[in-house]
């Protein structure tokens, strides 16, 4: 919340966190209520881009811009995997 605070703070973002699969202590940052695709790809622009405010160092995470079907097919799925996959071919150069 605090990188939010600073670089995002007029943007009224949502932060909630879950625990995605117990059996490898995988968790789930979510950050939500992005107006539009482009601010949601600025904002994971950003978060690369100052990466080291974004979660304490040493801290292992991806970050992903997720629609909100395709984070219902994570969830029902169980597996960040096949989305990373997707996101990489589709996303990852825009």
């Amino acid at each position: 919340s605090e990188y939010n605070k600073k670089y995002h703070q007029l943007d009224r973002l949502k932060i909630s966190s879950l625990v995605f699969d117990p059996s490898t202590r995988q968790s789930l940052i979510l950050v939500r209520s992005f107006k539009n695709a482009e601010r949601a790809m600025q904002y994971f622009r950003n978060v690369e881009k100052y990466r080291t405010e974004f979660l304490p160092p040493g801290a292992e995470y991806d970050i992903l811009p997720v629609t909100q079907h395709n984070y219902r097919e994570i969830i029902r799925r169980k597996s960040l995997e096949e989305y990373k996959d997707f996101f990489d071919e589709h996303y990852s150069n825009i």
